[in-house]
């Protein structure tokens, strides 16, 4: 999400798509389990009043949302319709609501065609994309 091309499925940044793939590998098939070799995972959620604290799986760093504006986190109540949500860094947490949700339900991040990475660890990896919804 943060080094390919949104009209080109073949990213033209081979190299360092070959290094995430390396660190991969190097993590899974060779064991060298101490180093940092994705970004963050989603694990879960809690709501909390009118705001969410999503959780990751551990990744040995600290959380860094990127840019200004759309950052690509979007929130729901039981009605189930999205809208951008604001967001706060909370160590290895993120917490997000919006004024017009006083009772959120869902959340989901990078979840459009062709979205853009916002959310990264200290090691420069990219989260994937999630939903929290069911």
């Amino acid at each position: 999400m943060d080094i390919g091309n949104p009209t080109n499925i073949h990213p033209a940044n081979k190299l360092d798509v070959g290094k995430r793939l390396a660190l991969w590998a190097l993590a899974k098939d060779y064991r060298q389990t101490e180093m940092v070799y994705t970004g963050p995972l989603y694990q879960g959620i809690k709501i909390v009043g009118e705001k969410i604290r999503i959780t990751f799986q551990p990744s040995g760093s600290d959380l860094i949302l990127q840019g200004q504006g759309d950052n690509g986190f979007e929130i729901a109540g039981v009605d189930g319709q999205f809208v951008p949500a604001n967001t706060v860094v909370d160590g290895k947490d993120i917490i997000v609501m919006n004024a017009k949700i006083k009772a959120p339900t869902q959340v989901r991040y990078a979840f459009k065609n062709a979205s853009a990475a916002t959310l990264f660890n200290a090691a420069g990896l990219p989260a994937s994309s999630f939903s929290s919804e069911e």
